[in-house]
């Protein structure tokens, strides 16, 4: 059963891959490329596009229009912005670069703060509520507690 299975499939993919070369060449002699012919109708200022029926005329970046050139057709013009448009374009970018340099000043502010944070952990600062891990040696010379009814003495230059 699998054996046959197995050879159903392969007899399909062997026929699509076929009906695929075919669809191929038949297509490949019909088609011509009307922009790089010169057959195109598209302004100077537009760019050509090759479709599988016809092509197609697209006006660049800043122009606009239908793209064709001829009678009844726009062309490609220039588009003029306003002395508004302009202002706002330049506002727009300078308060963008504002809020990127103040995000990343904030990023560095917390990052800063967070290793700060670490150091304090690992060193024990108690005033920032963090235990001291290590436990400093007593010092030399005087009891820790008092022995044999002796009073422990104060610290040094205290009178």
């Amino acid at each position: 059963m699998a054996g046959r299975v197995w050879t159903i499939s392969a007899l399909v993919a062997v026929l699509a891959l076929f009906a695929i070369l075919e669809f191929q060449t038949v297509e490949a002699q019909a088609l011509v490329n009307e922009c790089r012919t010169g057959a195109s109708q598209c302004d100077v200022n537009a760019y050509c596009y090759d479709t599988i029926s016809a092509y197609r005329c697209i006006c660049r970046r800043g122009w606009y229009g239908d793209g064709l050139r001829g009678t009844g057709y726009t062309g490609c013009r220039r588009r003029k912005l306003s002395t508004w448009q302009v202002a706002t374009s330049i506002v727009g970018a300078i308060l963008g670069a504002i809020l990127l340099l103040c995000c990343c000043l904030a990023i560095i502010r917390n990052c800063m703060r967070a290793r700060s944070r670490r150091n304090m952990a690992q060193q024990g600062d108690p005033a920032y509520g963090y235990p001291a891990q290590q436990s400093y040696p007593p010092q030399q010379g005087v009891p820790m507690y008092a022995t044999n009814n002796q009073k422990v003495p104060g610290p040094a230059g205290v009178v």
